[in-house]
C-alpha cells in the first residue's frame, strides 16, 4: 500500500487539543506546589523582639480592617528585617486593602524577587484584605490595563493574577496572565510567562 505521511509532531511546549486551557493548567500546577501560611506572627522563640511584636500587631490590624495602620506596621517590621519576604507580602496585602495599588504591585514584585518560592505559597484569609477590597482593586487594575499607557503595567497584571489565585477567581487569574503575556515576548506561553516573570525577571 501507499505509505501515509506521519502527522507533524507538535513543537516542544506547543498546546494540543487535549491540553486544558492555560489558566486551568496554571491553577492545577499551583495547587500541586502549594504550601500554606496561616499567620504573620514570628516563631515563639522570636516573640520578644521588635520584629515579632510588629508582625503580630500588623496581623491584628489586618483582621480588624485597619489597612493603613497595618501598612505602616509592616513597614516598621521591615526596618528590622529589610526585604523579609513575609513582611513584604503582608505590606502588599495591607496596601491592596488600603487602595494603594501602585505600591502593592511594586511590593509584590519585590517580594517574589526576594523569595521566588513564594509562588507556591497560599496565605490564609485572615492574612488577606476582604473580598470586597480585592474586587475594588481588580476593577481599578482592569481600568488601568485598558489604557494605552498604564502606570501599573506588568506589575498590575501580576497583582491581578495573584488576587485571582488567592480568591479562587479563575477569570482574574486568566486576565492577569493574559496581561502579563501582552507585556512579554510572544514566544512565551501564559504558563511560561508566569514562571519567567516570577523566577527570572524579578
Amino acid at each position: 500500500g501507499v505509505l501515509q505521511p506521519e502527522p507533524p509532531k507538535p513543537e516542544p511546549g506547543a498546546r494540543t487539543n487535549e491540553d486544558p486551557p492555560p489558566d486551568e493548567t496554571v491553577f492545577q500546577t499551583l495547587r500541586r506546589m502549594e504550601s500554606r501560611i496561616s499567620t504573620f506572627k514570628a516563631r515563639p522563640e522570636q516573640a520578644g523582639d521588635a520584629y515579632a511584636r510588629r508582625m503580630a500587631d500588623a496581623e491584628a490590624q489586618m483582621k480588624a480592617g485597619e489597612y493603613f495602620n497595618a501598612e505602616g506596621t509592616f513597614s516598621l517590621a521591615l526596618l528590622g528585617k529589610p526585604r523579609d519576604p513575609i513582611a513584604l507580602v503582608g505590606r502588599t496585602h495591607a496596601q491592596i486593602g488600603a487602595g494603594l495599588l501602585l505600591s502593592a504591585a511594586a511590593g509584590l514584585r519585590e517580594a517574589f524577587a526576594s523569595a521566588p518560592e513564594l509562588i507556591g505559597t497560599r496565605f490564609e484569609p485572615g492574612m488577606l484584605p476582604t473580598f470586597a477590597r480585592a474586587e475594588a482593586a481588580i476593577a481599578t487594575i482592569k481600568a488601568e490595563l485598558a489604557k494605552p499607557e498604564s502606570a501599573l503595567g506588568a506589575d498590575g497584571a501580576l497583582l491581578m493574577a495573584y488576587l485571582g489565585r488567592h480568591f479562587d477567581q479563575p477569570a482574574w487569574l486568566s486576565e492577569g496572565l493574559a496581561g502579563l503575556a501582552r507585556r512579554t515576548p510572544a514566544e512565551y506561553s501564559l504558563f511560561q510567562t508566569l514562571w519567567v516573570l516570577f523566577k527570572s525577571r524579578f
